[in-house]
């Protein structure tokens, strides 16, 4: 699928889905030194080629890593291996302040156990501790995820001159219509 960006809103930070832990997994808040689990864990998702571009974009990202013990979540398995993460942000989006939903990502071996529903919730939930209102932003391969969004409140926000097409394949690999309330 092409990828394009997309930006998703949730006006409101109310009712956010409570998700259960799968079994045999559990969440740790960041710790000094976890910037490497992070690069590993985006790249093994297919965000970055290599660890190296991941490592790049968290310092550029993350220059105060002391803000992320309660920002930064990750999954862990039964052996305490780190195989998600997500992280409970803020930015301006429309000129508003607000919380942003960021860098979620669970890897392959891990995928369809229901981590990312897990992770999108935690994340979500410490995001309404502080901000009412959320976006996100994603791209169109990420279609499985952007379900995921679509079922906990977001919906598309303007992006740029390729929403239409960006949400007509979303719609198309969702197998859904999405209602886009936007040009």
């Amino acid at each position: 699928m092409k990828r394009l960006m997309v930006n998703m809103y949730r006006p409101n930070s109310q009712h956010i889905p409570v998700v259960e832990p799968p079994n045999g997994f559990h969440v740790r808040w960041f710790q000094a030194g976890d910037e490497a689990t992070w690069a590993r864990i985006e790249q093994q998702a297919g965000e970055f080629a290599t660890e190296t571009a991941a490592m790049e974009r968290f310092s550029r990202d993350f220059p105060d890593v002391g803000v992320l013990a309660d920002r930064c979540l990750f999954v862990e398995n039964a052996r305490g291996e780190a195989v998600g993460t997500a992280t409970a942000m803020s930015g301006t989006l429309d000129g508003r302040h607000m919380g942003r939903l960021g860098w979620v990502a669970v890897t392959p071996a891990y995928q369809g156990y229901g981590l990312g529903k897990w992770v999108v919730s935690l994340a979500m939930q410490r995001i309404a501790k502080s901000y009412e209102e959320m976006y996100l932003t994603t791209q169109t391969t990420s279609d499985r995820a952007v379900g995921i969004y679509l079922h906990y409140g977001f919906q598309p926000f303007p992006y740029g001159a390729d929403d239409k097409e960006a949400w007509a394949l979303l719609a198309k690999a969702l197998g859904r219509e999405i209602a886009l309330q936007f040009g």
